[in-house]
């Protein structure tokens, strides 16, 4: 009898979350397509080449938060192959922002800000909801923009062997470690929380 309760309960969840995941338009296929469509991260150049002044990575973060981001992320470009500071200083300036903030990564720590097109152009962008859920093995983060062009999308392998990030509404996917998948759905909480908008979804 129990048996049958655990099967009944875990059909009623699969049932609640593939009808939440249909009113995003989030199902199985748009989940393999995604993930198809991934490339390894080398394949789209590396960071950063971008002057601080043309960095938009931090705008979601204020006060000190926001002057540590900026520092690590803009002035120092701690996140690139070729930081313009110390491991050193690199760290002290990343222990301080987790102090501040709670946060285990700052937001550049995502591949998808220096390395993917237009990701932090749409994460900063227009939303008008924001999907959370694990489907199929995946535990993804996911911000609707509301004209659906752009939706910018992280996720990490539930077995931890990797992650993935990238423009869910077709724009593909760039493949990354499982850290960096978290620093990016990180990201996108963020985001969203800053934008008054709850990342919904089935319940874990």
């Amino acid at each position: 009898m129990r048996t049958l309760a655990k099967i009944v309960l875990v059909l009623c969840t699969i049932f609640a979350f593939v009808s939440a995941a249909s009113a995003q338009q989030i199902n199985a296929q748009t989940i393999q397509s995604w993930l198809s469509s991934t490339q390894p991260s080398s394949a789209l150049g590396t960071p950063d080449g971008v002057p601080p002044s043309g960095e938009t990575i931090c705008a979601g973060q204020t006060g000190a938060a926001h002057g540590l981001c900026t520092a690590y992320c803009e002035a120092m470009d701690c996140d690139s192959a070729n930081p313009q500071a110390s491991p050193t200083a690199c760290a002290k300036v990343a222990a301080n922002f987790t102090r501040i903030t709670g946060q285990g990564s700052l937001p550049c720590d995502c591949p998808c800000v220096s390395q993917f097109p237009g990701w932090i152009d749409a994460v900063n962008g227009p939303i008008s909801s924001c999907f959370e859920g694990s489907f199929f093995g995946l535990d993804i983060v996911i911000l609707i923009n509301p004209d659906g062009s752009y939706d910018p999308a992280a996720g990490t392998l539930a077995d931890s062997s990797g992650g993935i990030c990238g423009d869910f509404s077709g724009g593909g996917g760039l493949s990354i470690t499982v850290e960096q998948g978290a620093a990016c759905k990180n990201t996108l909480r963020q985001r969203a929380a800053a934008a008054g908008v709850t990342c919904q979804g089935p319940s874990k």
